[in-house]
Formats: structure tokens, sequence, C-alpha cells
């Protein structure tokens, strides 16, 4: 599990019909991730290029995970940042859709352009896609 430095964000919700998107104001900069479903994340992954960051622990990923992730804790943190690219989609699961968020919020902060946060994590993503899952 990916352990982050909480934060007290206020978001503000933008206009944007498929996704749920949230921005995070600080000052006269914004910096945010969008909020997606599971069906629309699996439309991103199957247009090839993006990258799913599993912040859940090892045995939950080892029991089933979306095909291809990467499980990204503190431990491979920096090899997993130094690795990926940081214009390419990147996809942040966890367990239900909560930690993703702070984890989505702070790999946008780390200059990840293009950052989402699955809704319903991977409970959710194995009912929506079952075919996108390694078990």
């Amino acid at each position: 599990m990916l352990l982050l430095p909480l934060h007290k964000i206020q978001y503000t919700r933008l206009q944007e019909p498929k996704n749920s998107d949230y921005i995070q104001h600080t000052g006269t900069q914004m910096s945010g991730f969008k909020r997606i479903s599971p069906a629309d994340a699996k439309v991103i992954l199957e247009q090839g290029n993006a990258k799913v960051a599993d912040i859940r622990d090892v045995m939950s990923f080892q029991a089933g995970h979306i095909r291809d992730a990467i499980r990204v804790d503190n431990d491979n943190l920096p090899e997993f940042m130094a690795a990926a690219s940081k214009e390419l989609p990147l996809l942040v699961c966890c367990y239900h859709g909560n930690s993703s968020q702070g984890a989505a919020q702070f790999f946008s902060e780390q200059g990840f352009s293009d950052v989402y946060s699955i809704d319903g994590g991977y409970e959710m993503w194995k009912m929506v896609a079952p075919d996108w899952c390694n078990r």
C-alpha cells in the first residue's frame, strides 16, 4: 500500500460529462487528477500506452489485478517514478477508489500530466472488466 502525505485538499468540480474531473487550487497554480469510471479507464487502456499503478498490498495484488498493472509502494516508488513516462496516461487503482485519489494527486504533483483515479477501485474493476484481470 502506498503511504503518501495527507493534505487538506479543496476540490472544485469541472464540467465534464464523461469523467468526474477534480482540481486542487494552490494559489495561482493548479494541479490535479481526474476521477474515472472503470468502463472509461478500460477504453484508455485499450488505446495503449497507459500505465496502471496499483497501490494495494502485495497479497491483494497477487490475488488479482488489472492486466499489466505495476504494484507501487513506498519501497519501489523511486524506481517507478524514474521509469514511468510523465506524459502518458497514468491510472491509479486501490481497493475501492478512495486511497487512489490521494495517490493520483501525489503523482500529479510530481509532474505526471494525465492522471486518473479509478472510481470503485479494483473491486469495481473486476466486475466491469473481468477480461482485463490477472488472477
